[in-house]
């Protein structure tokens, strides 16, 4: 196998991580993320999926031709470069990439999905998701981005599983009422508008696994936080 060869399958594995940063800093309407992930194109077509599953599988497939795309632009771009590598480095270099790039399209394609909790307009309180309940809906997705729509009691359940820390992923709040949204910001600094925090529970004793969190002023939001 050539070097050719080799960098062009790291050349892959940076077409598929780059899209999920971009998705982790919500920057997904300037020129430069079609540049740098170019069958993002296929997000900007409105879908609201069946299942779980078509999503994951839909995000998946945008992730693996971004890499393939890579992977020809790596092989164009060093086709002067020719110079044999040992087999065994070669092979072994190959194998760790595309394990890796596996594991990180499954895992994202599932999890890494951007998430958008929409809440009942001028709802302040706890809110919190339950999942896990298979006597509860999944959740729906509207192109590559997970809903969690809150009903005016401020409690959602859903059978969908829980997913990673919303750290690792972008998160958008709003209220939401006949398709017009007021974006809500998270409780990180100093302000008296109406803001949104993690509250952080321990869930045992709880028949599922819930995600909690906090409707209101950021005064208020340290205040529910330490009598817990």
């Amino acid at each position: 196998m050539t070097i050719r060869g080799v960098l062009s399958v790291v050349a892959a594995g940076c077409g598929v991580l780059l899209p999920l940063i971009l998705l982790r800093f919500g920057a997904m309407e300037s020129l430069l993320v079609f540049l740098l992930w170019p069958s993002s194109i296929a997000l900007r077509v409105p879908h609201i999926w069946p299942s779980e599953q078509s999503v994951a599988t839909f995000f998946g497939v945008v992730l693996i031709l971004n890499g393939i795309v890579y992977a020809a632009v790596g092989f164009l771009a060093t086709r002067k470069t020719t110079k044999l590598v040992s087999r065994s480095v070669a092979v072994s270099t190959q194998i760790t990439v595309c394990t890796v790039l596996l594991l990180v399209v499954g895992t994202a394609a599932v999890l890494g999905r951007p998430i958008l909790y929409q809440f009942a307009p001028g709802y302040q309180g706890v809110a919190i998701v339950e999942y896990a309940n298979p006597s509860c809906s999944p959740l729906t997705s509207r192109g590559i981005s997970q809903i969690v729509q809150f009903p005016a009691s401020g409690r959602v359940c859903t059978s969908s599983p829980k997913p990673l820390e919303d750290t690792f992923r972008y998160v958008m709040y709003t209220y939401a009422l006949d398709g017009a949204h007021r974006p809500l910001s998270r409780c990180d600094h100093d302000s008296s508008e109406v803001c949104v925090g993690r509250i952080v529970q321990s869930n045992q004793g709880d028949e599922f696994p819930t995600r909690a969190m906090f409707i209101g002023t950021q005064q208020e939001f340290w205040r529910v936080q330490r009598a817990r």
